[in-house]
């Protein structure tokens, strides 16, 4: 019997399957090296179209040939670190875009990633600005794309690795503190506080004494502050405020003003952004121990200052120190109004106002201004007209028409706390403003009029901090879809004047408080006077650099923000009642 011829392989196919594979693979390699000229366009669509195109080519390849998905994959991320030293702007975007997408995708050692860096940037602390920015979004997309979790031996290495160049980007140019600070802070939330943040603590966990009288203080703990992570930052914050119910002898005054001035330093740390627990902890010590001079916790239980995890000073505080407090006090209601969404912010700000009226109502305080006296019956009448609003608020279901309404309410509560405002007039306007938002009649828009008159004569007043001056911009924009163009335009007027009185409080408040550690301390302290001035001065710089780089240009940015978002809420407005 005969057995069935076998069909030899076509060697002619096998050949031509080859020359295929071979033709595809330099048509590939052309189609990258066009991509990466494209990668450099100054079009956002032509730059994003050629690093799709890269990578679907490279996710292609991976299953056809993945030796030379490998070479290639080698050949695009060496170009593309390197290209992220480019003196262009644009060039380095359309690197980084691509090289991010690829580390997200496809496993590449770290090790490596980095070795090229240090080969094509050079040393840190001798190289450019292009090389140095290098570095920082290498090191960025290394963190975003997790690329780091690709496990290898050298894990402990590599990431010692990017923390010392993290370090050194930092004291080598001024302007990479507070983006490295940041990235600094996404670095301990993946490698934990076992790389660096232990050391950290350990300096931070001396005596407050000790912090006070080392030398270089200020600059040390600001370098700390830079490196911590925010639940260390959590832990020294703690540690501040606790400072404040313990007597410390002769150095108690000083200390406690050096605590108030790192309070304010600590709460403008980026860090600091969504940890709404420490915050409304350090917010509710401010409001306890700034407006108030002295609280006289026995009438009040316990039970009620464990629920809030902080208490009063044991002492009464000098000027100095009172000073440096309002300065904390204003840093964290601006924090909290310009990091914290609407409902957070009025939770938290609720929260304080709540607060302080137990307090006075108990009649564990006594509220008692130079020019109004005695605040009480103010204080009685504010809060009756503001559990009036909160009652109405409940029943209608907390629209967020009235957000506007109530974040002016918890405002004015500030206002009579610190300075003894009547607002017996304001507070009526804002009864009726709410009851008339409520009946939701698109063309009677007067009630939105009134509170605009009301953020103008706020923002005209001759103290206007700038957390009141935020709160005002949001404000704005959740009236803007209900206001007249009139209003907007007088409005839009006050917001660009330039704010020439903050400034000089801002001198009177620096002034303040060093006549106050003159008195306050004595003879023989003109060394840490002259120390807390120069840091006051690095504060402000940084407060000013972190903040506000340019009040009109941040306020013009804000209103248009606010403009945009209020033409589409009208329109889907207008949608829904189509609908």
């Amino acid at each position: 019997m005969r057995r069935p011829k076998t069909k030899k392989p076509d060697a002619s196919a096998e050949m031509m399957e080859t020359k295929e594979q071979k033709r595809d693979i330099s048509k590939t390699d052309k189609t990258i090296l066009d991509n990466f000229y494209k990668l450099v366009h100054t079009q956002d669509h032509i730059r994003l179209r050629a690093a799709m195109s890269t990578f679907k080519i490279l996710a292609a390849m991976k299953k056809r040939s993945p030796e030379k998905f490998n070479e290639h994959l080698n050949y695009c991320v060496e170009r593309l670190v390197t290209g992220l030293a480019s003196s262009r702007a644009l060039a380095r975007r359309g690197y980084a875009t691509l090289l991010l997408e690829i580390l997200k995708h496809y496993q590449f050692s770290t090790e490596k990633l980095l070795t090229i860096g240090q080969k094509k940037f050079g040393n840190i602390s001798h190289e450019s600005k292009d090389n140095l920015v290098a570095y920082y979004l290498l090191i960025s997309i290394i963190l975003e794309s997790g690329n780091y979790k690709w496990k290898s031996n050298k894990d402990g290495e590599y990431a010692e690795k990017m923390y010392k160049c993290l370090r050194q980007l930092r004291f080598r140019k001024s302007y990479f503190d507070l983006p490295v600070s940041k990235l600094l802070v996404r670095y301990y939330t993946v490698f934990q506080p076992h790389m660096g943040a232990e050391d950290i603590l350990e300096q931070l966990a001396e005596p407050p004494v000790t912090l006070l009288n080392g030398k270089h203080t200020q600059s040390r703990l600001e370098s700390l502050f830079n490196d911590c992570s925010a639940e260390v930052l959590d832990t020294y914050l703690d540690k501040l405020i606790d400072v404040f119910g313990k007597e410390h002898g002769s150095e108690g005054k000083k200390l406690y003003c050096f605590c108030a001035k790192q309070m304010a330093h600590l709460i403008r740390r980026p860090q600091m952004i969504n940890r709404h627990a420490p915050v409304l902890k350090l917010a509710k010590f401010l409001v306890i121990n700034y407006p108030f001079k002295y609280v006289d916790t026995s009438k009040t239980q316990e039970s009620f200052w464990t629920k809030h995890g902080v208490t009063p000073a044991v002492e009464l505080l000098g000027n100095n120190t009172r000073a440096a407090l309002r300065t904390a006090y204003h840093a964290t209601l601006d924090h909290i109004v310009s990091t914290c969404d609407a409902q957070d912010r009025l939770r938290m700000l609720t929260e304080l106002i709540l607060l302080a009226d137990h307090l006075i109502s108990c009649g564990a305080v006594k509220v008692v201004h130079e020019l109004t006296g005695n605040i009480s019956e103010l204080w009685k009448s504010y809060m009756s007209s503001l559990n009036n609003h909160t009652n109405l608020t409940k029943k209608k279901g907390d629209p967020k028409i009235l957000y506007p309404i109530t974040s002016l309410y918890l405002f004015y509560g500030f206002q009579i706390l610190e300075h003894g405002l009547d607002c017996k007039e304001q507070l009526d306007d804002l009864s009726q403003s709410a009851k008339d938002a409520l009946k939701n009649d698109p063309s009677d828009g007067s009630w939105a009029d009134v509170l605009t008159d009301q953020i103008i004569a706020i923002l005209s007043a001759t103290e206007c901090n700038p957390w009141i001056r935020r709160l005002c911009v949001s404000i704005f924009g959740s009236l803007l879809p209900h206001i007249s163009e009139t209003s907007i335009d007088l409005i839009c007027d006050v917001f660009k004047m330039p704010d020439e009185q903050d400034e000089d409080d801002e001198g009177e408040d620096e002034d303040e408080e060093g006549l106050g550690g003159e008195e306050e301390a004595g003879a023989g302290t003109s060394q840490m006077d002259q120390d807390d001035n120069e840091s006051d001065q690095e504060d402000d710089k940084m407060s000013t650099c972190d903040e506000e780089p340019d009040t009109n240009r941040g306020l013009d940015e804000a209103i248009e923000k606010s403009l945009k978002k209020a033409d589409s809420n009208d329109n889907d407005e207008e949608e829904e009642e189509e609908g």
